[in-house]
């Protein structure tokens, strides 16, 4: 008898150790949630860039040799928003500048020119996260309905927000309304240029800058 309460109350230590890390968790979740949506209300890059798992940062890497290396051929394999990024850095940036650019810069542009916005996430509530190891899926929730998207974080020493699953259904969103419409990519980004920065979209920022 002695033993079997030893053993149940050893159960109930570690189930009240784990229980306790699982809401320190949710609360660590939420705040880095809340910081990385301020810091995008505010168009602050810095903050909301150090809210950032290396995936998503590392998925900016990429893009720069897109915009350094890509022609109008290549550049038209990649997602919509992608392409429209690309764009608006050859347009607005100096082609010295990017030559030196860093992942991170480019995302920072796009953080500070509003491309890389908090549409979408300003309604979001997020739900009860499902921890595994290092990673953990929060389902998000709009106006007290469950949706079927989620936000995934990795602890990377601290947890770190992945955006990478989130900008996948914004394209695949903004896919489907642009075939739904009939628009042609090509004259979506056109508009796009115009409507952001006020000037019909030059023939170069569809060449390689090298």
């Amino acid at each position: 008898m002695r033993l079997l309460f030893r053993v149940l109350f050893f159960i109930g230590l570690i189930g009240g150790q784990y229980s306790l890390q699982a809401q320190t968790d949710s609360a660590e979740l939420q705040r880095i949630f809340q910081n990385y949506r301020t810091a995008l209300q505010n168009r602050d890059a810095d903050q909301a860039i150090a809210q950032l798992n290396r995936r998503t940062t590392g998925y900016y890497d990429s893009m720069l040799q897109v915009v350094r290396f890509a022609d109008s051929a290549a550049l038209s394999r990649h997602g919509v928003m992608s392409q429209l990024l690309v764009l608006a850095i050859r347009l607005q940036v100096p082609e010295s500048e990017i030559r030196v650019m860093r992942g991170k810069d480019l995302l920072a542009f796009g953080i500070r020119n509003g491309m890389v916005g908090v549409a979408g996430l300003d309604r979001a509530v997020l739900g009860y996260p499902h921890i595994k190891g290092s990673m953990a899926k929060v389902p998000l929730w709009f106006d007290g309905q469950q949706s079927k998207l989620s936000l995934r974080f990795d602890k990377e020493g601290l947890w770190r927000l992945d955006m990478i699953d989130m900008m996948a259904a914004g394209e695949a969103g903004l896919q489907t309304f642009l075939q739904n419409e009939g628009i042609e990519t090509a004259i979506f980004l056109r508009s796009a240029i115009k409507r952001s920065f006020g000037i019909e979209a030059p023939v170069r920022i569809w060449r390689p800058v090298g």
